[in-house]
């Protein structure tokens, strides 16, 4: 796949809340990602899969549970998580 679009990636103030709850969980579920960023399950899922899309959110299962993380060996969100945790420091 080619490199995303930034303003793919930052395309809406959900998706900014969407990857800073992603970012500072470390991982999550989706019902934790939706309560941190107050979404829905709609946008939440569009969001999550968007950046499954671009390699840059990595997923594991544990039983019947998914948990998703930053994938940081995807630069693009390896440079969103640092500007994302400097934005956030002041």
């Amino acid at each position: 796949m080619s490199a995303p679009r930034l303003e793919d990636v930052l395309s809406s103030r959900g998706m900014v809340r969407f990857l800073k709850a992603l970012v500072k969980s470390g991982e999550a579920t989706i019902t934790q990602l939706m309560r941190e960023s107050g979404l829905n399950y709609r946008l939440a899922k569009r969001y999550i899969s968007r950046l499954e899309a671009y390699g840059m959110v990595a997923r594991r299962r544990i039983g019947g549970i998914t948990i998703y993380s930053c994938n940081l060996g995807n630069k693009y969100m390896a440079l969103i998580r640092d500007l994302i945790l400097r934005w956030e420091e002041g």
